[in-house]
């Protein structure tokens, strides 16, 4: 198989278990209040950066914040981006 085939291969076979891994944790478990966080509303978003690196963005919805983390390769940890924003401050229309 050739390298860019191989590449697409594995691409969709990860993104068929993250998506068999949220099914899983949808079906098996109840809602639960996590350790330290007042609500649950929270939204996940996988993107790239602007440098070519893969991100999760975490949005908290209860308090319209939201937070961005890269795999850090060098260093082998999960690492915060940037500060965390306000989107109520961000995407405030101008009078």
């Amino acid at each position: 198989m050739k390298k860019h085939g191989m590449k697409g291969l594995i691409v969709a076979l990860v993104a068929a278990n993250v998506i068999l891994l949220g099914a899983l944790i949808h079906v098996n478990m109840t809602p639960a209040q996590a350790a330290g966080f007042k609500t649950t509303d929270y939204v996940m978003v996988a993107g790239k950066m602007g440098n070519g690196l893969d991100a999760v963005y975490i949005i908290d919805l209860a308090s319209n914040k939201i937070a961005a983390f890269a795999w850090d390769k060098t260093n082998k940890r999960v690492k915060g981006i940037a500060r965390v924003r306000e989107l109520d401050k961000d995407f405030k229309q101008p009078k």
